[in-house]
């Protein structure tokens, strides 16, 4: 029993230490996880953008006095809005004959203030209009002063006379227009469908607004023009609207999912499994040691005893003595009321009885080498028991 004591007494601390221990592994790998979960964040901004707009195709409208072909020659669907003749404030005049061609520009209608873009002219002989015999055209003088022809789509076709050479102009009061190809060139007029082209950057002004291109036509080196038209190109600000038909999808942000705290200390313990393992071994280790140590304590215990003259005791008799002198009370308060028995007094759980009792002085007076000095005080206390049991006490 008293082997079984000091054992307890060994291992039990270092099993209490063995649990902190692991408690704290788990409590750091908790607030480190802790520390390095990802936080929410706010969800991304979508950005808009322009959406372009639609292309619409203008019916093209002759500006001779020749009867217009019908709308099957024409490879654009037809407009119900017919195209505005051009008028004249003063006398006309015939042109040479030519050819009849077609003019195509495409253009952008809406831009940003400062950006670039490029006008495109082509001037071509159509299949439709091949087997047409070229005819006198009046030809119009147009005041400086006189308001410039607004189209508003995008891609726009005439049906004009066409020389083999041809010369083409862009201007505007605001718009940067710099040509990227001459003005005066040769067109193919003997061969259908071989377009001539013209093209020119266009750097739109800074404030926005409604504004003009205007595109004129020359039969060769002739001053007066044999066409004009005038392009409006719209400069906005783009500002971020909502699209109400499909609103913007938000690209999922990481949240922090939240983990009960046991579920996450077993997770840290498990992190960590080699430091624990490591505790483990060095506890066992460490109570394998205290084993060892207290059987040589004891050992040398039981040679120092001999070495010192200290003769044996009979346990059984010593016990049937304890039991016979002393009840529970008494012999609580025996050994407590001296010093050098007092210690053994912790050993006495409450409601303990006197068996259990004697059986903890005995293991004290033995691992302490007690036995003279407590069977003298034990015979003091009760010599009519001690005097029954005296010749029993030694084996």
């Amino acid at each position: 029993m008293g082997e079984q004591r000091q054992i307890r007494r060994l291992v039990v601390p270092l099993a209490i230490g063995a649990v902190l221990l692991l408690v704290a592994v788990g409590l750091i790998a908790l607030f480190m996880g802790e520390g390095g979960r990802a936080t929410p964040g706010p969800p991304p901004t979508a950005t808009p953008t322009e959406r372009p707009a639609p292309s619409i195709t203008q019916t093209p409208t002759r500006e001779s006095e020749h009867e217009p072909p019908t709308e099957e020659s024409y490879p654009g669907p037809p407009t119900p809005t017919p195209e505005p003749v051009l008028e004249t404030t003063e006398g006309t005049e015939v042109t040479e004959q030519g050819v009849l061609g077609e003019v195509e520009v495409e253009y952008p209608i809406r831009m940003s203030p400062g950006s670039s873009n490029v006008l495109i002219l082509s001037i071509y002989v159509p299949a439709q209009l091949a087997s047409l015999a070229p005819v006198s055209v009046a030809r119009v003088e147009i005041p400086p002063d006189a308001p410039e022809i607004v189209g508003k789509h995008e891609t726009h076709r005439s049906t004009i006379l066409v020389a083999e050479t041809m010369r083409v102009e862009l201007s505007s009061p605001t718009f940067v227009v710099d040509p990227l190809y001459p003005s005066l060139r040769e067109v193919d007029i003997r061969h259908v469908e071989v377009a001539t082209v013209w093209a020119w950057d266009i750097a739109a002004p800074g404030v926005p607004g409604l504004h003009v291109l205007t595109a004129r036509v020359y039969l060769g080196e002739q001053d007066a023009p044999v066409w004009v038209r005038g392009f409006e190109v719209q400069v906005i600000e783009l500002t971020p609207t909502p699209r109400p038909t499909q609103p913007p999808t938000a690209t999922p942000v990481p949240t922090a999912t939240p983990v009960p705290a046991l579920q996450r200390f077993a997770a840290g313990v498990a992190d960590n499994a080699a430091l624990v393992m490591v505790v483990l071994v060095v506890v066992l280790a460490l109570a394998a040691g205290a084993t060892v140590l207290l059987r040589r304590r004891k050992a040398e215990v039981g040679r120092d005893r001999s070495a010192g003259g200290e003769q044996a005791y009979n346990l059984a008799a010593v016990r049937e003595l304890l039991q016979a002198a002393f009840t529970a009370e008494t012999l609580r308060r025996f050994c407590q009321d001296r010093p050098t028995f007092r210690p053994v007094c912790a050993e006495f759980g409450p409601g303990q009885g006197l068996d259990d009792m004697v059986d903890r002085v005995i293991d004290y007076c033995e691992t302490q080498l007690l036995w003279d000095e407590f069977l003298a005080e034990v015979k003091r206390e009760n010599p009519r028991q001690y005097r029954r049991y005296e010749n029993r006490l030694r084996p």
